[in-house]
């Protein structure tokens, strides 16, 4: 069974610890941003807090800040909170294709395997956004070589905008 919550559902948040022996760091997580990985283990479920990434509104990469609550029959996801620059659906975009998935007939059998195709599609998603990262700074590397003095500053500004997304 799946659970997907967005952090600000206070009816969905409230069933979290009628489902799983929470605890009040793990829930009150659930309402912030951090980059910082974290994995709880506890005796009843494991709590995990990662994040993917995601292109907002304004062209700069953005966290999605997914928090799951785990045991071996049952995964319940949280969504948020994430940046006002970040559409609902580019944070959404790895939940809604396993969402699709599930429609077109994938059928997990225990958690892992759900968590594991939403990890999955989160890495594809880095992996595209990272690589074409890495070629946009090789484009500008060769462009500031090849370039006046006035054009690079630009350039330099453009490059610094986009360590900045890495």
């Amino acid at each position: 069974m799946w659970l997907d919550l967005d952090h600000t559902d206070e009816h969905g948040m409230a069933l979290l610890p009628q489902l799983f022996d929470t605890r009040t760091t793990d829930i009150d997580d659930c309402h912030i941003r951090t980059p910082v990985p974290k994995l709880h283990l506890y005796a009843d479920h494991h709590y995990t807090s990662i994040n993917g990434l995601s292109r907002g509104s304004d062209g700069r990469l953005y966290f999605q800040p997914l928090k799951i609550f785990q045991h071996p029959h049952l995964v319940a996801t949280v969504l948020g909170p994430t940046s006002s620059a970040l559409p609902g659906a580019a944070a959404r975009r790895e939940l809604d294709a396993v969402h699709r998935s599930i429609d077109d007939a994938f059928r997990p059998t225990v958690s892992l395997e759900l968590i594991t195709a939403i990890r999955r599609e989160m890495m594809s998603t880095l992996e595209q956004l990272l690589g074409e990262a890495a070629g946009r700074i090789a484009e500008f590397e060769k462009q500031i070589m090849a370039s006046d003095p006035v054009k690079s500053e630009k350039l330099l500004r453009q490059l610094f905008e986009l360590r900045h997304d890495l």
